[in-house]
């Protein structure tokens, strides 16, 4: 419209002035917004160097702590050589001529050699927890430098939007507004915009390049870590051998020492098996004359208690003469009691009925009074005051039903204790007659005992002890004998068992040294394969950047470094399997000889087993004969103290019966007060209830529930009616308001619309005034 009327004015100068205004504000943000990309440029390219140097410094550290690690490790592998030499040269020499003194001598050195090792353990841990602490923060720094180029990434990705869509927004506005451009400006700011978008894809190749770098260091840590692992692995497998030496040295000495005092303890327990059987028989005639002083006081006390049981037999029987007059009392008063409940609860009815009459009145005066008058306020009143009245009623009525269910309650109660009263003289005659059994049984078992102990006295005591001594001193020689056999067959089998144990280890090391060589033949066709990609890569590009070079020199002296690593496991490797079949030729020799060595030992435990199977048939025969014996008289005495222990727990059961019997009498009667009492309080709270309903039916005008329950249901229904047409009066209403709210909303948009078009209006006026 401007340059419309423009044209028809004449205004031609007013459009150049505003033309070259516009396009120098445009040029001059074009140029604010290149500084600011360029500074960025120069912003990343500081940061990347930096991340270059850290790294750097940091493969550097690296490096300097794999060395140390490695130098430790050959001390260590030193110093177990060294150690492994004295433990077979210390092996050469006989072990039956060496003395005690000699055996604490070679534990010492053993000790000292032990902590040795243990020293070296410590040391080599302490290292590697250094370099796993210093790969995590490595790890943790890549991490936060990824995080960072990502975000400049974005930044830069929405510069870039932005700068395409001013140069979209500028390229309308010069084929709008101006014809008559220079031709020289245009091509200045497309060279411009050209070469903003140039740096822009050379920055975003320069980032992805060095994410794939990033990646390719990522994957050499990884490998290197493995190859770590691999020499923890040998590491480990060198301080088994180490302590497999070790065990076999001490073994010696430690069963030299198990003998010596096993024979010492062999000893001991003889001297004290003699002196524990010695006590059992002195224990035994002590326990006897015991057992028939305990017979004879059990015996008395019987005679007290059945005396004490049948005074208080006597008084348990007058006590239940009581508590049945008593119980009889109680339900002539219940019955009365519940015939008084009966007529109040029928003249309660009638006076509810009575009530429900005056209300059903009321309600039709009130329908009549609506009819002529419809008050809507008068009628909600009284609807609410007809609800109360309902609810009160509601609560009268469950109040004299819950006392009806007590009552019957009671009565049942009563009826129990009258059937547990006559269970109760039952249990006391059953006593009685249980008290007179165990008498009887109790001097039968006495006139036994007696008999028993004449029979059994001092008889086989004499034979016994002195057959026992000559069994004793034989079992011991041929126990010895035994012994000193089965030591040196055990010593055999735990050398056998401990050569076989190393023979499977040398094999499993044997098979996971071949799986590590396969594996690094695999890693290293693998890094020759990334090699020759990395250079097909290298050659390609066009144009290579300073940084890619000194990053491809770097991955180049890695690659070196691991392929001189490489070069060194496998020698070392070599090494290993060569002193692992020397080990294996050994362990063979070895296990032939201990083959032969433990065939003659076969035969002469066989032989030694024969004869020692006679005497023991021997020895079986004769212990047969003593075990026989003692059997009887443990038999005996466990009879005796078996019937000693059922008159007592016969007689604790009568009197434990007795005390049960007078407690439950007590809590019974205790009971029969307190439901006394409840009865009582029961038929005041009946009378004060029964007055309630009576008084409550006389303002109502009814006479029973029942005619309650009708005027209540015609309530609500009258109630139910009254509020349906209030409600539908409301929803009226509500939809009245609703139509004013909609027609009031159009009123405001309507003068919204002409307070615009007025507004219109006006700045037309206005423009066609300035033109």
């Amino acid at each position: 419209m401007w340059n419309k009327l423009s044209q028809a004015a004449g205004l031609g100068s007013v459009e150049d002035e505003d033309e070259n205004t516009e396009n120098k504000r445009s040029s001059s943000e074009d140029k604010e917004q290149l500084e600011q990309q360029e500074i960025l440029i120069q912003q990343l390219k500081d940061l990347v160097r930096e991340n270059e140097k850290r790294f750097q410094d940091k493969s550097k550290e690296y490096d300097e702590l794999s060395s140390k690690f490695q130098k430790f490790k050959l001390q260590s592998k030193a110093k177990i050589s060294h150690l492994s030499n004295q433990i077979k040269e210390q092996d050469k020499p006989k072990k039956e001529d060496c003395d005690f003194d000699d055996a604490s001598s070679s534990d010492s050195s053993d000790q000292s050699r032990r902590g040795k090792v243990l020293l070296l353990k410590k040391q080599l841990e302490q290292a590697r927890q250094q370099l796993e602490k210093k790969e995590q923060e490595s790890k943790t720094v890549i991490n936060s430098y990824e995080r960072k180029i990502q975000d400049l990434e974005l930044q830069l990705n929405e510069k870039n939007i932005l700068v395409s869509s001013l140069a979209s927004e500028e390229s309308l506005r010069k084929e709008l507004d101006s014809q008559d451009k220079s031709p020289k400006k245009e091509s200045n700011v497309q060279e411009m915009y050209a070469q903003v978008v140039y740096k822009d894809a050379k920055i975003m190749e320069l980032n992805n390049q060095i994410l794939e770098h990033e990646k390719k260091i990522m994957d050499l840590q990884e490998h290197i870590k493995e190859k770590d692992e691999v020499l923890q692995q040998r590491n480990k497998a060198v301080q088994l051998m180490a302590e497999d030496m070790s065990r076999k040295g001490k073994s010696v000495v430690d069963e030299l020492d198990e003998t010596r005092e096993q024979m010492k303890i062999m000893q001991e327990n003889f001297s004290l098996t003699e002196s524990d059987w010695k006590k059992e028989l002195e224990k035994y005639k002590t326990r006897i004359s015991e057992l028939e002083n305990e017979i004879e006081s059990a015996a008395k006390q019987c005679e007290i208690y059945n005396k004490e049981i049948g005074g208080e037999i006597e008084a348990l029987k007058k006590s239940l003469e009581a508590e049945k007059q008593r119980a009889g009392e109680l339900q002539k008063s219940l019955d009365e009691s519940s015939s008084q409940s009966d007529n109040k609860v029928l003249k309660a009815r009638v006076k509810e009925r009575t009530k429900l009459k005056a209300l059903e009145r009321e309600l039709n005066e009130l329908k009549k009074a609506t009819q002529q008058k419809p008050e809507e306020v008068e009628l909600q009143q009284r609807i609410a005051e007809l609800e109360e009245e309902k609810g009160s009623l509601q609560l009268k009525l469950m109040d004299v039903e819950e006392q009806v269910i007590q009552l019957d309650k009671l009565k049942e109660e009563n009826e129990t204790l009258k059937k547990s009263l006559e269970e109760k003289l039952s249990e006391t005659q059953n006593l009685k007659k249980q008290i007179s059994e165990i008498q009887s049984e109790k001097h039968h078992l006495e006139n036994n005992l007696k008999n028993l102990e004449e029979n059994h006295k001092e008889k086989n005591l004499s034979s016994l002890c002195s057959s026992k001594e000559e069994i004793e001193t034989y079992c011991n020689k041929l126990k010895e004998e035994y012994s000193s056999l089965q030591e040196a067959y055990n010593n055999v089998a735990q050398t056998l068992q401990q050569l076989q144990d190393q023979k499977v280890t040398f094999e499993l090391k044997n098979i996971e040294l071949e799986e590590i060589k396969e594996n690094e033949e695999k890693e290293k066709k693998e890094l020759l394969a990334k090699l020759e990609q990395l250079k097909e890569s290298y050659s390609n590009e066009s144009k290579p950047d300073i940084q890619l070079e000194k990053e491809n020199c770097e991955l180049k002296e890695k690659l070196k470094n691991e392929i001189d690593n490489y070069l060194t496991l496998e020698k070392k490797s070599a090494e290993l399997l060569a002193e692992i079949n020397s080990l294996k030729e050994k362990l063979l020799n070895e296990e032939r000889q201990h083959s032969s060595e433990i065939d003659i030992l076969k035969d002469e435990v066989n032989a030694i087993n024969i004869n020692y199977e006679k005497t023991i048939q021997n020895l079986e025969i004769k212990t047969e004969e003593m075990n026989y014996l003692q059997d009887k008289l443990a038999s005996v005495q466990k009879e005796h103290s078996l019937e000693f222990e059922k008159l007592n727990n016969k007689v604790n059961e009568v009197t434990f019966k007795y005390e049960e019997a007078i407690q439950n009498i007590e809590s019974k009667a205790k009971e029969c007060v307190a439901k006394e009492k409840m009865i009582n309080e029961l038929k005041n709270n009946f009378s004060n209830i029964q007055n309630e309903l009576t008084n409550f039916y006389y303002s109502i005008g009814t006479k029973d529930i029942n005619d309650c329950k009708k005027l209540y249901f015609e309530k609500a229904e009258e109630y139910n009616n009254l509020r349906s047409d209030f409600e539908k009066v409301n929803k009226e209403r509500d939809n009245l308001n609703l139509t004013l709210q909609g027609k009031d909303e159009e009123m405001q948009q309507l003068s919204l619309k002409i307070d615009n078009l007025q507004s219109i209006l006006k700045n037309r006026d206005d423009e066609l005034k300035k033109s």
